[in-house]
């Protein structure tokens, strides 16, 4: 079974600053943890609504391989946070959801960072 702790302060700060620069609403709601055994750097799960009830109405869980985040390099630990929130859009009814990112999504980012840096990071680690 998954062990979840609370995320070090360092990288909430680092994924409050990167979310704030992002186009998701301020009403999402985001719960950074850690398990440290998942083989994924970085998971996002959207609650449902009976899960929001129970959990302070936090509507994403955003979860880090916390250990393979920090020994990336900074650049390398933005491209994970922006990779993981590309999941997250608004429709055009206002509702918040996750999909998968598509096309747009990685442009942005190659257009934002590099190839290179992408594939060292889709070639190391799995995101």
């Amino acid at each position: 079974m998954a062990i979840f702790k609370r995320a070090s302060d360092e990288l909430i700060k680092l994924f409050m600053s990167i979310r704030s620069k992002s186009n998701i609403p301020l009403r999402a709601t985001f719960e950074i943890v850690c398990n440290c055994e998942q083989k994924s750097i970085c998971k996002i799960i959207k609650l449902n609504d009976s899960d929001k009830t129970l959990i302070d109405e936090i509507d994403f869980v955003v979860v880090f391989n916390e250990k393979g985040v920090l020994q990336l390099p900074e650049m390398l630990q933005a491209l994970v946070i922006e990779d993981c929130l590309n999941s997250v859009v608004v429709s055009q009814s206002d509702m918040i959801s996750l999909v998968n990112p598509n096309f747009d999504a990685y442009t942005k980012l190659v257009n934002q960072y590099s190839l290179n840096l992408i594939y060292q990071l889709h070639g190391q680690y799995w995101i």
